[in-house]
């Protein structure tokens, strides 16, 4: 079976290659993204997808059908990335999709419009290998993940795929992850504080001066807290904080609030209201949905069986196995897995061929080469989670 796998792997190896460069020659920055969908869904249906869905919210969705309804198995990669800004800081221009030194240079090469290419091809490896599944291939490249809160996967899960009768079982995201399987990460939470009645100038700057003190003097790291100076105008305090995976969001909350209710002892506790930020986005497509700006913090059990069989498919593909935890270097930074796992009970790994220390950083670039293994070794994850069994389930070696 590795043997098929691999055949088709290096077959369609330059292939997959160039149609990582296309992605990034084509620009999707969030809620943007209108252009790479309509080549997404174009590609899908070239390679011979049994289904090519293009949903409410722009999401698109591809799916190789099984001999059953269950288990399914969802991959999913994200189509937006960051705008670039300043392209005085890239040496290689930031749409080029340039190949150089082995390496593909540009926006969202990492993050994750590899991992994105990689799950497409996984699917075609197995359909030409003639390597049947039992359950339902889920392949679906989803808008607005950039914006922290997920919104493609939210209707992806919510709407699509109920109307479509299709449950995941499990979920593997094509995050950056340099190869390594990732079954978790912190979350954050973007929240303000209001300040009622005629004391709100007053008083601003002292609730501001003392979660800047509070949170310096702590022993939480440097990027667990981040406060937006307050200017005349403004009504709020807004901040952003990290919730580590020990911690409940509720508990910080009302931490928070305690904090500004004691500093504000000649005030009525009613003056003042700790909130999670709100916003309504607009999609590509036109939908609009009201968001929380909160991530919660989320992990798979790492001794669960999922976990143990795509270690297990990795290792006898002959791919080094790795696991491990996203870093988010950045508070308001993170993945669809806290959606999947918090909300919808959904089994997530993190298995992709970019790097996560170098997502979102001028000069974005992705090693060709594992983009090809990240596709193998996805493919090989997928035929052991709802694959028909076959023999040849032996390792060889080091690809």
């Amino acid at each position: 079976m590795f043997d098929l796998l691999r055949k088709y792997n290096r077959a369609y190896r330059d292939e997959m290659l160039d149609f990582t460069q296309k992605l990034i020659r084509n620009p999707s920055p969030s809620t943007n993204e209108k252009e790479v969908a309509q080549l997404i869904k174009i590609k899908m249906e070239e390679l011979g997808y049994d289904e090519v869905v293009q949903d409410d919210a722009g999401n698109i969705i591809g799916l190789l059908l099984g001999k059953s309804n269950t288990p399914n198995l969802l991959l999913n990669s994200h189509m937006d990335t960051l705008i670039h800004g300043d392209e005085k800081e890239w040496k290689i221009p930031p749409c080029a999709g340039k190949y150089k030194n082995e390496r593909i240079y540009g926006v969202g090469a990492a993050d994750c419009k590899s991992g994105l290419a990689a799950q497409i091809y996984a699917g075609y490896i197995l359909k030409k290998a003639l390597l049947p599944l039992e359950g339902n291939l889920i392949v679906a490249a989803t808008v607005a993940e950039e914006n922290g809160v997920s919104l493609g996967v939210q209707h992806l899960i919510e709407e699509t795929l109920q109307d479509m009768n299709l449950e995941p079982d499990y979920a593997i995201l094509g995050e950056p992850t340099d190869l390594g399987i990732y079954y978790g990460h912190d979350g954050w939470a973007e929240m303000n504080i209001e300040i009622d009645g005629d004391k709100q100038e007053r008083y601003k700057k002292e609730i501001l001066y003392d979660l800047k003190q509070n949170f310096s003097s702590s022993n939480l790291e440097d990027n667990t807290f981040s406060i937006k100076s307050p200017s005349k105008e403004d009504e709020k305090i807004d901040f952003v904080r990290k919730i580590g995976e020990d911690e409940n969001f509720g508990e910080v909350q009302k931490g928070i609030e305690q904090q500004a209710f004691d500093r504000l002892m000649n005030l009525e506790k009613k003056e003042v209201q700790l909130k999670v930020k709100e916003e309504k986005q607009e999609l590509y497509t036109g939908l609009e949905k009201e968001v929380e700006l909160m991530v919660e913090s989320w992990e798979t059990d790492p001794f669960s069986k999922f976990i143990d069989s795509s270690r297990e498919s990795l290792s006898s593909a002959g791919i080094k196995v790795r696991p491990d935890k996203w870093v988010l270097p950045q508070p308001q930074m993170g993945t669809a897995g806290s959606n999947l796992v918090n909300q919808y009970e959904i089994p997530t790994i993190g298995f992709g061929p970019g790097n996560e220390m170098i997502a979102h950083e001028p000069n974005e670039y992705v090693e060709a080469e594992k983009i090809s293994k990240a596709a193998y070794g996805t493919a090989a994850i997928i035929h052991n989670l709802i694959g028909v069994p076959v023999c040849g389930w032996a390792s060889y070696g080091e690809i």
